[in-house]
């Protein structure tokens, strides 16, 4: 079963903690996902009316579905309401507001017949954080390579 990463994340944001959540589909939609057809597109999530919504994730409709006509085939990229207990929907909507985190969503996976969502609380990495990181990578890839050879 496939596993869906988003792969900008780790390279746009810092990310302090995770949070795995829930994700409400249809059936057609888990469906798609079971055969990878879905990528994140500049994903995130937010705190609306006290329940957390998944923006961003686009899932291709499913080619099989014959349980609904085809003006009735799901909207691609809608917001998906996320699944979590409500003291840690007020503690992630306290931390994004107080102290400027982003929820950003890191991986879609399966979880026995489920399907989850690993959401990061992360701030936004600059541009200059994002050439010093690179610039390390280099650095530790070139003494291992000389260790390599020592």
């Amino acid at each position: 079963m496939p596993e869906i990463r988003n792969r900008d994340a780790f390279a746009d944001y810092t990310i302090e903690t995770t949070i795995e959540a829930g994700i409400v589909l249809s059936g057609a939609e888990v469906k798609s996902i079971r055969l990878g057809q879905a990528n994140w597109s500049g994903g995130y999530a937010a705190v609306m009316k006290g329940r957390i919504y998944l923006y961003g994730l686009h899932i291709d409709p499913y080619k099989h579905d014959t349980t609904r006509s085809a003006d009735e085939i799901h909207e691609p990229t809608r917001p998906r309401e996320l699944l979590l207990k409500e003291k840690e929907i007020r503690e992630l909507q306290a931390r994004t507001q107080a102290e400027g985190f982003t929820l950003v969503p890191l991986k879609l996976y399966f979880k026995k017949a489920l399907i989850k969502v690993e959401l990061g609380l992360g701030k936004g990495k600059k541009k200059y954080d994002k050439r010093a990181e690179l610039k390390e990578k280099a650095v530790g890839r070139e003494t291992d390579r000389l260790f390599k050879y020592r």
